[in-house]
Formats: C-alpha cells, sequence, structure tokens
C-alpha cells in the first residue's frame, strides 16, 4: 500500500520547511519528493544531495545532464529522464540520445542481470 501524497495543510513544520526549499531551488515538489516528504529528514538529505549533484557540482553542465540521462536510462526512471532530456539537449547532447528505445538494447530479467 503507498502512503498518500502530502498536501500541504496536512505536513508538520518540518515538512513544509523543506518542500518550500524544494519549491523554491526547483520550482515545485514533484516527483519522489512528493512521497519522501512523509520523511522529512530523508527527503531534506536526499534533496541536498541532488541539488550538490545537479547545480554545484565542478562538472560541465553538459555533463551532468548526460550523467543523469544515463542513470535515469540505466536504471528506468522513467520520471527522472522526462524531467532531464530536454535540458539535455538544450545544453548540446544530440538529440539522437534522446530516442530511449534505441539506446536500450535487450531487456535484462532480474536484478543481477541489471
Amino acid at each position: 500500500m503507498r502512503p498518500p501524497i502530502l498536501e500541504p495543510g496536512d505536513m508538520n513544520e518540518r515538512q513544509k520547511e523543506v518542500a518550500e526549499r524544494i519549491a523554491g531551488r526547483r520550482g515545485a515538489v514533484r516527483g519522489p519528493f512528493r512521497m519522501w516528504l512523509h520523511s522529512a529528514e530523508l527527503c531534506d538529505r536526499v534533496e541536498s544531495l541532488g541539488a550538490f549533484v545537479r547545480f554545484e557540482s565542478c562538472l560541465p553542465l553538459r555533463l551532468r545532464e548526460l550523467s543523469l540521462l544515463l542513470a535515469a536510462r540505466h536504471l528506468d526512471a522513467q520520471y527522472s529522464w522526462n524531467a532531464h532530456i530536454d535540458k539535455a539537449v538544450e545544453v548540446g547532447i544530440p538529440a539522437v540520445v534522446g530516442d530511449r528505445e534505441r539506446l536500450r538494447g535487450p531487456r535484462r530479467t532480474g536484478r543481477s542481470g541489471r
């Protein structure tokens, strides 16, 4: 059973604080952050790590976006893929990289095959 998405009126003060920071940095609270907010500390730490890697890393933006796409492809993380494909093309990653199915190759089965 999946826990419900927290609405602002259902959040405690710590959850609201984390949600406001996420919305300020990322434009809104979307995707997995909406679930992670059930544990404000987990959400805060995961978001901080992700923000560092995405916004503050010493890697050039082009490599950061390519890395995000590669990880999303490898983990079959559709939300992350959709969130980054347009930005990747915008910063110079060839649009052909966006053709997920062409890059996919044969589907592996089981966790050991990944």
